[in-house]
């Protein structure tokens, strides 16, 4: 990925240091010497694409007064949680069950809306904030174009307001004149084409959804997000770019995929397979000509369509990107089991499972609150992807706190406080690993493999929290 490749032949010589020399000054400037080294080398990086899903999300933070709801909606949401429930949004109660589940656990999470009255029902409800760019394609795009990496984006609908949200390096493919070129993406723009939001609702610590008998306090910042977007629910893949982007593959390192989660199990005269096949041809053709794929995961909650995806789709990527959760879910979907998700020594020992079942697998990219992990093969030294792993939650944090990255703010994600949770978990995995350097340097070579956890800067009070994910694994 772009936080990787710029560095080859650079890293911060700390690593042999024992652990009583580790401390907030040296862990900081360890930070410091990651992100200059990055932004030093970044123009070395080559082109990168990025797909399926790019949409436009209505931001809208929530809270005590507009969480509150009838007594009809109350009872729906009790006998949901007794009877069980899609994750599915087929009428407003759905959606106030999803935002009250969401608030409860303080988990990110993603349901469909099934229904173009409900989704107009949600945009009489609630008045946005700001409307941003959504999905994961189009903001990893939006992160690598501020970096000043020049990206080829997949967009399903190019209308205008959606293509105005794009930065600056951004680009999308269009047949002009019978050939196909890559064209600055807001050139790309068709007139005429209305746009359609993905609404996300954000919620701070502490939000309380509360009636006379039930009670959901947020433990912690997150966002629940209702996805109306029918394209990209169906992985459409637009024309120009399916039968044009093979032959415009030059300087190309990385195509960067996403959007499974969107899919649903049936459509008229198709499935989720059907949809998955038709990409997955177009993944192989582009790793033939030499481009390394990286899938970034998202909460998906059909299990037939997640043991698809891992039958199908692990099987052609060579790097691979997913919270917690999203580890848990897909572990399932491999007939594994994680014994506990949010602890440092289960994701490792997920990640290391993942990778010895899918050989071509070389990469791995893991993140919990408060820390990342990661593993590679036969790609990066141990100090480099460290240095890697410690730029990428600098800009996480730098949006964090701005809502976007741009050069001029890069660093400013430096100055937030390193994860007190972090650090107990890098210490948890250094106990297990039987390495007490490893606490202090993030990094080791392991059986062949570099190793990297690192303790991250984590934003008390975020601006929002929606793509932090996608940003950390740019």
């Amino acid at each position: 990925m772009v936080r990787t490749s710029p560095l080859r032949g650079g890293g911060l010589e700390f690593k042999s240091r024992p652990a009583h020399q580790k401390g907030e000054q040296m862990m900081d400037e360890a930070y410091k010497k990651a992100v200059n080294l990055v932004i030093k080398n970044i123009q070395k990086a080559g082109r990168y694409i990025t797909a399926f899903n790019t949409n436009i999300d209505a931001i809208v933070k929530v809270n005590s007064t507009s969480l509150r709801i009838n007594k009809k909606t109350e009872e729906y949401i009790k006998k949901s949680l007794s009877s069980g429930f899609k994750r599915e949004i087929w009428k407003i109660e759905d959606l106030y069950l999803a935002l009250f589940l969401s608030i409860k656990r303080g988990k990110a999470d993603e349901w469909l809306i099934s229904r173009k009255e409900v989704y107009d029902d949600i945009a009489k409800r609630f008045s946005p904030i700001e409307l941003r760019m959504g999905g994961q394609a189009g903001i990893m795009a939006n992160v690598l174009g501020a970096l000043g990496v020049e990206t080829i984006v997949h967009c399903a609908i190019l209308s205008e307001e959606q293509c105005s949200l794009f930065e600056k390096n951004v680009y999308a493919v269009r047949k002009m004149n019978g050939e196909y070129k890559v064209v600055p993406v807001k050139d790309a723009a068709k007139k005429g084409i209305y746009s359609t939001y993905n609404w996300i609702f954000e919620f701070a610590k502490g939000t309380e959804f509360k009636t006379e008998t039930l009670q959901a306090i947020a433990p912690r910042d997150n966002r629940f997000i209702a996805t109306w977007d029918p394209k990209n629910s169906k992985m459409e893949i637009d024309k120009d770019f399916k039968d044009g982007i093979c032959g415009l593959l030059k300087n190309v390192e990385w195509f960067v995929v996403s959007g499974y989660q969107l899919l649903r199990e049936r459509y008229n005269g198709e499935t989720y397979a059907d949809r998955i096949k038709e990409s997955v041809s177009l993944l192989k053709e582009i790793r033939k000509k030499g481009v390394k794929i990286h899938l970034e995961l998202a909460s998906t909650h059909s299990l037939k369509i997640r043991r698809e995806i891992v039958k199908k789709v692990f099987p052609v990527i060579d790097s691979l990107g997913f919270n917690e959760v999203e580890m848990t879910s897909f572990m399932e979907a491999m007939s594994k089991k994680v014994i506990d998700e949010h602890d440092s020594v289960s994701l490792y020992t997920g990640i290391s499972e993942i990778m010895k079942k899918y050989g071509n697998i070389r990469r791995v990219h893991a993140h919990d609150l408060g820390y990342y992990l990661a593993i590679t093969k036969n790609y990066l030294p141990t100090e480099i992807l460290r240095d890697s792993l410690l730029f990428s939650s600098t800009l996480a944090a730098t949006k964090a706190i701005h809502g976007r990255v741009t050069r001029k703010n890069i660093k400013d994600g430096l100055d937030t406080p390193i994860s007190e949770r972090g650090k107990e978990m890098i210490k948890k995995l250094s106990n297990h690993l039987n390495d007490e350097n490893f606490e202090s340097s993030w990094c080791m070579e392991l059986n062949g493999k570099s190793l990297s956890a690192i303790a991250t800067k984590v934003v008390k009070n975020p601006v929002s929290t929606v793509g932090l994910g996608d940003t950390i694994s740019i």
